[in-house]
């Protein structure tokens, strides 16, 4: 089923319920598809500590990145000095 958004939001509750009644429902917001509502997917939790001692973080892990990593992902922006741009 696909629904608009604008229709979604008057019964968002309908909905909801249609959604864990099986059904699968497509929501559009001006003819694009932007988002799925669907039941959870069935099966089994993974127990918790599946993989402990299955590999070990290093205190490399917790190292700065090299300059060159921080210039591919923030720019080469010096004024910056490399850090994190707020949003």
């Amino acid at each position: 089923m696909t629904v608009e958004l604008s229709e979604l939001s008057l019964h968002l509750g309908d909905f909801i319920k249609k959604a864990e009644a099986g059904e699968h429902v497509v929501i559009r917001d001006g003819g694009k598809n932007v988002a799925e509502l669907h039941p959870p997917a069935k099966g089994e939790l993974r127990p918790f500590g599946i993989d402990k001692g299955k590999f070990e973080v290093t205190d490399a892990f917790f190292e700065p990145l090299p300059d060159e990593m921080l210039r591919a992902y923030y720019g080469d922006d010096e004024d910056d000095n490399l850090a994190p741009r707020s949003p």
